[in-house]
């Protein structure tokens, strides 16, 4: 279920372009960074951990990204 979410009428469309951009950066980072690293293939319980984590960054990443400016009508 996906969070209606209205732009903030004080931030402008960078701002929340900018959010979505670091949520990105975070995925990968997560999953470049530690999921793929030699370590983790003998710790599979740390990396059902990290899975949420870029579940829960995905979640804000999909709210920034859809989010729609209010109308001034």
């Amino acid at each position: 279920m996906k969070d209606n979410m209205k732009m903030n009428p004080g931030l402008d469309d960078f701002s929340y372009h900018e959010v979505v951009d670091r949520c990105h950066l975070i995925m990968d980072m997560i999953q470049n960074h530690l999921i793929d690293h030699h370590a983790m293939k003998h710790h599979p319980e740390q990396v059902e951990i990290l899975d949420k984590a870029i579940t829960m960054v995905w979640k804000v990443y999909q709210n920034f990204g859809g989010a729609e400016r209010e109308s001034n009508e």
